[in-house]
Formats: C-alpha cells, structure tokens, sequence
C-alpha cells in the first residue's frame, strides 16, 4: 500500500514491458513519467538522462540497469521502474531483466546516492531480486522497493 512520502508509486512501475533491447528499456520506463505532475518538462528531463550512460549492476546475475537524469526542472527527487517481460542484453555478461530511472534536481545528488545504493544493496540479494520478479501488480513492486529505501 502507497504512503506519502514513498519514492516509487504504482503509477510508476510497468511489469511485464516488451522491448527490443536495454536502450529501448530505459526509455519506455522513462516515459512512465511523461505527464507525472512532478516532472515540468519530460523533453528536458528525458534529454538529462538520454545524455548520461545507464549502469547495469554487474557484479552479479541480478539483471539491473540504473539510469538517472538531473534536471534543473525538477523540484525533488522521483523514481520509475519497469520489470521486462523477456531479459535483453546487457552492458555486463548478465541480461537485464528489471531497470530503474532515477530523476532528480542537481542539489539533491547526496540523497540520490543514498537511495540508489540502498536500492543496489538489497537487489545484491538474489530473493530480493526474485521478490520483484515474483510480484503481482505495480503496488506489490513499489511496496517492496520503498521499503528498501528507506
């Protein structure tokens, strides 16, 4: 169940997203934000994270790639994700199966940090991993995520 202040809502999260390859991935999961009232402008902000290169997390079989965009537009700091419905491959040797955009304002890099090594840390968990391949909808996903988070 949503709670103010979480990072990850259900309106941001795709399960089960078909795409063509990692590229197509980061983008189809940043354009869950296209319309979100807190993100002014998805041409500026897409055009901060399109110009930063997308990190898989390779150091395990976990099967995710971060990305992130800072954005003058952006008043606080806004995550989005996406579960593909088949892997593609990856910068690594692992296939991507989950991705993660981070968005955030250029003053708040300390707390994007925080949050994106919380988040690397419990996906280094393999049944953390297996949790959000497993879960059932979009709140069920976004519920696990914000509490690792946190």
């Amino acid at each position: 169940m949503s709670r103010t202040g979480d990072l990850l809502l259900p309106s941001r999260v795709s399960l089960d997203l078909t795409v063509p390859d990692r590229s197509a991935a980061v983008r189809a999961t940043a354009e869950l934000l296209r319309g979100d009232p807190l993100v002014p402008s998805w041409d500026q902000l897409w055009a901060a994270i399109a110009k930063r290169e997308a990190v898989d997390l390779g150091d395990s079989s976990c099967g995710i790639c971060l990305a992130h965009g800072r954005s003058e537009t952006m008043k606080q700091l806004v995550l989005c994700a996406a579960r593909l419905a088949s892997a593609v491959p990856g910068t690594s040797e692992w296939p991507v199966r989950l991705v993660f955009v981070f968005v955030l304002p250029v003053t708040m890099a300390e707390e994007y940090l925080r949050k994106v090594g919380a988040l690397a840390r419990a996906c280094s968990m393999a049944e953390k991993v297996e949790q959000l391949q497993q879960a059932e909808d979009a709140e069920n996903f976004s519920d696990l995520v914000n509490r690792w988070l946190v």
